[in-house]
C-alpha cells in the first residue's frame, strides 16, 4: 500500500511542469516562469522622450531624444571649422543613443568627428546648427521643426568634444547664440530643461533657453550661484553652484511655477507670459557656459515627470552621474 501511495505522488509531481504551461503559477513556483526583476528593455538606450514623451523641441549634440531617433541615427548638430567657418559636417546619433564620434561622417565619409575637430581642423569646431529632434513640428503654426542655428562664425558657440561623461557639448563664450529661423506661439504652462554649467559672467543675466523676444525664459541670474525664471516678471532666485554641471528644470505656470535643480523642486511665482510668435533661442550673447542639452514641453510637467527626466539625464542613457 505504501509503495502504491509513493507511485501516485511521483505521477502527480511529474505532471506539474506540463500543467504549469497552462496555469499562471507565481514566478518560480511549481515550474512557473523563473522569478525576475523588472526590466528596462534589456539595457538599451532610453532617452528623455522615452521617459516623458511630447517635447515641443529637444536640442543636444551629446545624445538622442529617444530610442527611435537613435535607431534611425538621426542628425544632432552641424559643425564647421572654427578658424574658417568652412568644411561643414553633420554629427549624428549612434544606435547606442550617444553622439557618434568615430564613424566616418565628415569630409565625404573620410573622417570621424573627432579627427575632423582635432587633427584636420586643429583650431576645433564651431556649432552652426542644432537639430530639433522632437519631431513635434511646433514652429510656424505647427508646420515645421524648430532647429536653432547661427550663420555668423564669430557668434557660433564651439563644440567641446569631451565635456561631460565623454560626450560633446556646446560651449558659449559670452557673445554667441543659436536662434530658430521660424517662430513659435506657446502659452503657459511651459516646462523647460537643460544640462548645463555656467563658467563665467557670474554677475550678468544670461538666458539658457527660451523665447528670443524676451517673453519667457529661464536664466542664470546676475548674482553668483543662482538661476531665475522670467515670464513677464522675475521669479525668486534659486541656488545653483557655478562651474559645476547641473540638471535644471523650470515650470512657467504663473503663481505655481517651479525651479528644479538636480531633481529638487522649489516653488516660485512669475507672471503669465508665454512664447508669442517669437523665435526659440538656445544660449544668449552674455552666456558663458557649457550646454549639453536643452528642451521644452508645452505642458505642466508633474513632480514625478521632473524626477523621471532628471533620472534620465543623470542615468546610463544620459550623463551617468555627472550632474
Amino acid at each position: 500500500m505504501l509503495r502504491a501511495w509513493f507511485a501516485v505522488l511521483a505521477l502527480a509531481y511529474s505532471l506539474v511542469p506540463a500543467i504549469a504551461q497552462y496555469q499562471s503559477f507565481p514566478p518560480g513556483v511549481f515550474g512557473g516562469p523563473a522569478a525576475y526583476a523588472p526590466s528596462s528593455g534589456g539595457g538599451g538606450y532610453s532617452g528623455p522622450g522615452d521617459a516623458i514623451s511630447g517635447a515641443k523641441a529637444f536640442y543636444s549634440c551629446a545624445r538622442a531624444y529617444n530610442a527611435a531617433y537613435a535607431a534611425a541615427t538621426g542628425n544632432l548638430c552641424d559643425i564647421v571649422d572654427t578658424s574658417t567657418g568652412g568644411f561643414s559636417c553633420t554629427m549624428k546619433a549612434a544606435t547606442n543613443g550617444f553622439a557618434d564620434l568615430t564613424s566616418l561622417l565628415c569630409t565625404g565619409g573620410t573622417l570621424s568627428v573627432t579627427t575632423f575637430c582635432t587633427v584636420t581642423h586643429a583650431a576645433g569646431c564651431s556649432v552652426t546648427q542644432m537639430y530639433d529632434q522632437s519631431g513635434a513640428n511646433s514652429c510656424t503654426s505647427g508646420a515645421a521643426p524648430c532647429p536653432v542655428s547661427q550663420a555668423t562664425l564669430a557668434t557660433m558657440p564651439t563644440l567641446t568634444l569631451n565635456a561631460l561623461n565623454s560626450l560633446p557639448c556646446v560651449t558659449f563664450a559670452g557673445s554667441q547664440a543659436l536662434v530658430s529661423g521660424v517662430s513659435l506661439t506657446l502659452a503657459q504652462p511651459i516646462s523647460f530643461g537643460a544640462a548645463s554649467k555656467r563658467t563665467g559672467n557670474f554677475t550678468t543675466n544670461a538666458n539658457i533657453i527660451g523665447d528670443s523676444g524676451g517673453n519667457v525664459t529661464p536664466f542664470y541670474a546676475n548674482a553668483t550661484n543662482s538661476v531665475k525664471l522670467w515670464a513677464g516678471s522675475n521669479s525668486a532666485s534659486v541656488t545653483v553652484s557655478d562651474s559645476v554641471f547641473h540638471g535644471l528644470q523650470f515650470l512657467a505656470s504663473s503663481t505655481s511655477s517651479i525651479i528644479n535643480v538636480d531633481g529638487t523642486d522649489t516653488s516660485v511665482s512669475t507672471s503669465t507670459n508665454g512664447f508669442s510668435a517669437a523665435s526659440v533661442e538656445f544660449g544668449y550673447t552674455s552666456l558663458i557656459a557649457t550646454m549639453c542639452e536643452g528642451w521644452f514641453y508645452g505642458t505642466a510637467l508633474t513632480s514625478g515627470n521632473r524626477t523621471s527626466l532628471f533620472n534620465n539625464m543623470n542615468g546610463s542613457s544620459g550623463y551617468n552621474g555627472g550632474l
